[in-house]
């Protein structure tokens, strides 16, 4: 970690390499977002599918969204992206919506970005990413919900704010 920012770096077994140098070009992908904040709990996504898929033992709905595209996570430090859905379902709409005010101040969504290929059990790609409540976009026809690689809740300098011999109101809470 550097400089508050996640810096992660994909690595594959030996049978992942092999595959991913000899796979076919028609090789079927799965994108999906993992959404998790503390008030709400998980909710799982995967793009553009009609039915829900089963991917490392969890169950991810089908929806129709848009992710942003596979970046080079060493040098892109400023933005991840958008995450925007058409049409939201219930279900998606009710788990941004259960998200406390105080909960959406004091801690972002966590966004695991992932692909999963055809054949390979673990995926080819995982991110994580955050999202708070000012990123968050609800309109008439789609919902967007923009991203940040830096965790926006994080404070600069943790220990001037909430030092208990400083600020004694903070003992009660």
């Amino acid at each position: 970690m550097a400089g508050g920012v996640i810096m992660t770096t994909i690595t594959y077994s030996d049978q992942q390499r092999a595959y991913l140098t000899q796979r076919p070009a028609n090789v079927i992908q799965w994108m999906t977002a993992e959404l998790f904040h503390p008030d709400a709990g998980y909710i799982r996504l995967v793009r553009n599918e009609v039915f829900s898929k089963t991917f490392e033992g969890e169950v991810f709905t089908g929806v129709p969204m848009e992710l942003p595209g596979v970046t080079n996570q060493l040098t892109d430090t400023t933005q991840a992206g958008t995450m925007q859905f058409g049409r939201v379902g219930l279900q998606t709409m009710q788990y941004l919506l259960a998200i406390t005010p105080r909960g959406a101040i004091t801690h972002p969504i966590n966004v695991r970005i992932r692909t999963y290929e055809k054949d390979i059990e673990s995926p080819i790609y995982d991110r994580l990413v955050y999202a708070n409540s000012n990123g968050i976009s609800i309109g008439e026809e789609s919902v967007t919900v923009q991203l940040s690689v830096s965790n926006p809740s994080k404070l600069t300098n943790e220990d001037t704010f909430y030092d208990p011999a400083i600020f004694k109101g903070l003992e009660n809470l």
